[in-house]
């Protein structure tokens, strides 16, 4: 094996080991984020999917359609649609719809997702002290 060969097999091993390190360390980390924060990170995500699928569906589908409906009906983006649809003048007082519905959206899911995971953690942390006490 001359010198370039060796390099190129060198090279190909650390790529394939610090590729697997990186994940190994995505996941890692992951498992060592606060409970709060982890369930935040899902419930954002959960509502920023549909406002991707929301927004992707108006695009395609003709305006004033009810194929988008159930995007918006059927999923965490219903209650900030209400909100904002109750308030007098919103189109004065709040930025476009566009904008407003997934930043609202993510913060509310983002809250209500860190809220469920930091409860589960205390259910869990009791019920850990409660069986070492007995």
């Amino acid at each position: 094996m001359d010198f370039g060969e060796w390099v190129k097999a060198e090279t190909e091993k650390q790529d394939g080991a610090s590729e697997n390190a990186r994940i190994e360390i995505m996941r890692s980390n992951w498992k060592k984020w606060p409970y709060w924060l982890r369930g935040g990170v899902i419930g954002g995500g959960v509502a920023l999917l549909f406002v991707v699928l929301f927004f992707s569906c108006s695009l395609v589908i003709t305006p004033g359609g009810f194929l988008c409906l159930p995007f918006i009906l059927v999923s965490p983006l219903y209650p900030i649609a209400m909100f904002i649809d109750s308030i007098p003048d919103n189109h004065r007082v709040l930025p476009p719809l566009f904008l407003t519905l997934p930043i609202l959206s993510f913060l509310l899911w983002f809250i209500v997702g860190a809220a469920i995971a930091a409860t589960i953690k205390l259910v869990k942390k009791d019920s850990q002290a409660t069986k070492r006490k007995d």
